[in-house]
């Protein structure tokens, strides 16, 4: 509220000036309500100081705007639609695909679920990629089975995350190793979304503490390990790699993943999460051929929840030129051996 010994003509010049000088940009009726608000026994009601904010932009006759204006005091043209003259900035970073360029020599491993990992694949796995010479190594996701975190009823006597995730640091560790120079990037599949979630509900203080990031729990930087996270799919080149989560409603593969993963994207893509290798191809108008592939898994074949189930054991081996192009070997692991 304004006290002044001025005349009240004068109070009243004084509060609009305050005000339009304040916020150029604002409606005169946004100033209004403010200045009225503040100060209600400078008018009688709301339209007259919403006339008195007019008056002095200059919006009441042609004789006044040229005064309004040399005093500074004419209201600030915006661009329509942009009540504050500029556009907000998101609370979030754009999702986008991560893309990798080629030439490459990819070895992709999908589903270990360590510790419940098979430890004779993934020594026959590693062999392979390093007998091809891979320099790209892609973990598709559900690497580590985070099944201490899980949501779903589990027994209780093998709820020890701690040993997994000193299992699942061994064994990064172990292909740091086997592949020194090696590209190696993780992606983040919905088991290892198990402990964002666990978290989310358990332990909301300790989200944005740089000691509970996944990426920190597994010391990836220091073994020189690139995560990928928020369902990002892959590409490489221009093959299109997911985990095969990412989808809203679930991939639905009454044929087999990979023709479900063909009716969802519609493009040259590969995914894992099903635990089964396949392939699809079609071909459209224009005669381009769109082939999508599901690979195998390298955990236990028979867990309790499904000691039945059509999964097999396998990794995939993608080779990458400078122009985009990609070959992919779906591999399946049959009694030690690696066949396509």
């Amino acid at each position: 509220m304004v006290t002044s010994t001025k005349p009240t003509k004068l109070v009243k010049a004084d509060v609009v000036a305050q005000h339009i000088k304040r916020f150029p940009k604002a409606a005169s009726k946004t100033l209004a309500r403010i200045a009225y608000r503040d100060n209600p026994e400078l008018w009688p009601n709301l339209e007259a100081c919403r006339t008195a904010f007019r008056y002095v932009r200059g919006a009441h006759g042609a004789k006044n705007r040229p005064l309004a204006a040399n005093r500074g005091l004419a209201r600030v043209q915006q661009a329509p639609g942009d009540p504050f003259g500029r556009i907000p900035v998101p609370i979030v970073d754009g999702w986008h695909a991560v893309s990798f360029r080629g030439p490459m020599n990819a070895l992709i491993l999908c589903d270990l679920h360590i510790p419940y990992h098979n430890a004779k694949f993934i020594d026959t796995a590693v062999k392979q990629g390093k007998h091809y010479g891979c320099d790209y190594i892609l973990l598709n996701g559900d690497i580590m089975d985070c099944y201490a975190t899980s949501h779903w009823q589990t027994d209780p006597r093998e709820r020890n995350f701690k040993r997994e995730r000193d299992k699942t640091c061994e064994f990064m560790t172990y292909l740091r190793a086997q592949f020194p120079k090696a590209r190696i990037v993780y992606k983040l599949g919905n088991h290892e979304e198990r402990y964002e979630s666990y978290m989310i509900c358990k332990a909301p203080e300790m989200l944005g503490m740089p000691e509970f990031d996944f990426a920190e729990l597994l010391h990836f930087d220091e073994l020189g390990i690139e995560c990928v996270r928020d369902k990002m799919p892959i590409r490489l080149g221009k093959l299109n790699v997911i985990h095969g989560h990412e989808y809203r409603f679930a991939i639905q593969n009454p044929v087999g993943p990979a023709r479900g993963l063909f009716m969802r994207g519609k493009v040259n893509a590969l995914c894992g999460h099903f635990h089964r290798s396949s392939s699809h191809s079609e071909k459209s108008m224009e005669d381009k051929v769109v082939t999508c592939w599901s690979v195998g898994a390298g955990c236990g074949m028979h867990p309790d929840y499904m000691p039945l189930n059509s999964w097999n054991l396998g990794m995939a081996r993608v080779e990458v030129n400078c122009a985009g192009a990609f070959r992919v070997n779906n591999l399946r692991y049959v009694d030690g051996e690696m066949y396509e």
